[in-house]
């Protein structure tokens, strides 16, 4: 019996001990110092370990997915100005992930094509990083969720470069150092009405577009998808749109209806391309059919709430651009009932016009600091009914004189489709605690409840 109780006692304490050793080993950090290193630990296998990664220069040949709850950390020492924004790693700290044949454009054979370089997973987070992807076609970081997935992901202190080149391919949004989504195009077959939802935090990083169309794309690609994109202390710099926040893009094998969006933006610096070409700092959509080939289906029924909390707005011809609706030409549909909230603390605004270069005719592109409109149709026509874009300013500094638009449609034409722009508080408020923003909103958008 004594016996029988000592081989018990030993096999269980042989167990206890090979599993401590195992938990034991999974915890320890995971730790890179080459390209194949790099691409095993993007495996399943390594959710929710530490991956550090060695100063050095990665170059992955296809697109990497970091495994759900994984903490990817590499030796790079970001220095950041008085002001917290980030100018740069220490020399010779740098971790760099830059993919094979980089620098060319890329056609449909290579993997990078249409997609990204690096992916992030369900609580995964990368910090001390450079993406240096200059591969036209193809996205730099790619968060997403589709069905009814839930993902969370956190960037910080890092530089992500985009390849710049053309917005689209193969239909695909593309050239953006950071693509946030619910739901991904080409739709993978999943259920186009499963509630996805995305999450992201941003600090103290370097997003730089390089010429491309947007720096940091957030949009909804599923009926009610829901976004919530928080970010702070980073440099946006050198896209088309600093910004660029879609609650809702319809295409016509995914209508896109009742999605939400939060965006909340705190001392980020958005810098565009001065007098050299025309670019908006920051930029919100409540809903549209998207800008895509034979895309005639609308966007109704969606939410966006964007809050620029002591962000710095500079060297752009438009500071911030915002409707509730936006229709590209007559052959789409009404997007309706669509909202955008709109909140500017204490944001710095400074705009700058800039002259068509050759072959155009040499015409000054005059700057606005505020192109606020109900809605946004490109034509002849309206964009829908119901839309409401509501909007809270004080404390803001803007740039003087400029060619400011307030209106129902941006276009200044007769609206009477219920669309509805609205300040809150009175003007009165407005011109007491807002500085340099010429002209003002008329006083009969201000509305006090």
């Amino acid at each position: 019996m004594r016996c029988r109780n000592f081989y018990s006692i030993t096999v269980i304490f042989g167990i206890l001990t090979a599993s401590s050793s195992a938990i034991a080993g999974s915890n320890r950090p995971l730790v890179v110092a080459t390209t194949a290193e790099l691409v095993a630990a993007m495996s399943p296998k390594n959710a929710g370990r530490t991956i550090l990664i060695k100063a050095g220069i990665y170059y992955p040949k296809a697109p990497l997915l970091v495994p759900s709850r994984a903490k990817v950390r590499g030796e790079g020492v970001m220095k950041l100005d008085s002001a917290g924004i980030p100018i740069g790693f220490v020399s010779g700290t740098e971790t760099v992930i830059r993919p094979v044949a980089n620098p060319s454009p890329i056609g449909p054979s290579n993997p990078y094509f249409g997609k990204w370089i690096l992916q992030l997973s369900d609580g995964a987070s990368i910090q001390g990083i450079t993406i240096d992807n200059k591969l036209e076609g193809s996205n730099s970081l790619r968060i997403f969720a589709v069905g009814r997935e839930l993902v969370r992901a956190g960037i910080v202190e890092c530089e992500i470069h985009g390849p710049g080149g053309p917005g689209v391919v193969d239909g695909r949004p593309v050239g953006r150092p950071i693509y946030i989504s619910s739901g991904s195009l080409p739709s993978p077959g999943v259920d186009p009405q499963g509630d996805p939802t995305v999450e992201v935090h941003l600090k103290r990083s370097i997003v730089d577009a390089h010429g491309g169309d947007q720096a940091l794309f957030v949009i909804n690609h599923e009926t009610r998808g829901q976004v919530n994109f928080f970010l702070s202390n980073n440099h946006v710099r050198n896209g088309f749109e600093g910004l660029d926040a879609v609650a809702a893009a319809s295409r016509n094998e995914q209508p896109v209806n009742g999605a939400s969006m939060t965006i909340f933006s705190r001392r980020n610096v958005y810098q565009g391309f001065g007098d050299l070409d025309f670019s908006i700092g920051l930029s919100a959509n409540g809903g549209s059919p998207a800008p895509a080939p034979g895309t005639t289906v609308g966007a109704s029924d969606n939410q966006l709430r964007l809050s620029s909390f002591q962000d710095t707005i500079q060297d752009v011809t438009v500071g911030v651009f915002a409707r509730a609706a936006q229709r590209l030409d007559a052959e789409q549909e009404e997007s309706n009932d669509n909202h955008t909230d709109l909140i500017l603390i204490g944001t710095d605004i400074a705009t700058v016009g800039f002259v068509l270069p050759p072959p155009d005719p040499p015409t000054l592109v005059p700057a606005s600091d505020l192109v606020l409109c109900a809605t946004s149709p490109f034509g002849d026509f309206p964009a829908g009914s119901g839309n409401v874009l509501r909007v809270l300013g004080r404390q803001l500094l803007g740039s003087g004189q400029r060619d400011n638009v307030y209106g129902l449609r941006c276009d200044l034409n007769p609206d009477d489709n219920g669309n509805s722009l609205e300040f809150v508080g009175s003007l009165n408020s407005w011109l007491r605690t807002n500085e340099s923003i010429d002209p003002a909103p008329a006083e009969e958008f201000f509305y006090n409840h």
